[in-house]
C-alpha cells in the first residue's frame, strides 16, 4: 500500500527499472545490482551506490513493473485516493 489509512500519512516511493543493454550502444556503467540497491560506475573511475524502494533489473519485464507499482496504485485510486506514477528515461527503439 503507498499510504498509511489509518494515519494519512503518505510516503513517496522510488523506483528504476535498468533496460538492456543495446548491442553496440554505450558502455556499462551499472556495476551492479542487488535488491534495493544500484551501483553505477562514476565518471572519476570511482562508483556510487543508489538505494531505491523497488529496482529492476535488465530481466524485469513490464509485467513485473506493474505488479509491483501500478497494480498497487490503481487499488489507491479505486478507494478514492489520489495516486501519481511518473516515469522518465529512454525505451528502447
Amino acid at each position: 500500500m503507498l499510504g498509511d489509512k489509518t494515519t494519512g500519512r503518505v510516503r513517496v516511493r522510488t523506483a528504476v527499472r535498468i533496460r538492456p543493454l543495446l548491442a553496440g550502444k554505450g558502455k556499462k556503467t551499472i556495476l551492479s545490482q542487488n535488491g534495493r540497491n544500484v551501483q553505477l560506475e562514476s565518471p572519476n573511475g570511482g562508483s556510487k551506490t543508489y538505494s531505491f524502494d523497488y529496482a529492476f533489473g535488465p530481466r524485469d519485464g513490464q509485467a513485473e513493473v506493474y505488479e509491483k507499482l501500478g497494480n498497487p496504485a490503481i487499488k489507491e485510486v479505486l478507494s478514492g485516493f489520489n495516486s501519481t506514477i511518473f516515469s522518465y528515461g529512454q525505451t528502447n527503439p
